[in-house]
């Protein structure tokens, strides 16, 4: 499985459809899935949980594999509240 380091602080409207388009490719080009790497992403909105969902099912129908590294408190505590911490392998940033 390879790894793709998000490249953004924030995930948002400004950026939606090059963070999607740019994470589907990244999907479509690994067998196995893909493992993604938050930790220069600060904040997520919306937007971000929408993009993870797209992902989610793109992964579903591909039959591969979607893992979250390095996830910051922030970002954990909106996987938690939207309930995609039960959809994703997730490793939280280390302390």
């Amino acid at each position: 499985m390879n790894t793709y380091q998000i490249q953004e602080s924030h995930i948002n409207y400004t950026n939606q459809r090059r963070i999607q388009e740019i994470l589907l490719e990244e999907l479509r080009n690994n067998q196995e899935g893909l493992e993604l790497d938050f930790s220069l992403v600060t904040h997520m909105d919306s937007i971000g949980v929408s993009i993870l969902m797209v992902l989610y099912h793109e992964v579903i129908n591909q039959e591969k594999n979607l893992r979250l590294t390095k996830v910051n408190e922030k970002l954990m505590d909106i996987l938690q509240i939207t309930r995609l911490h039960t959809l994703f392998e997730i490793h939280q940033e280390e302390k």
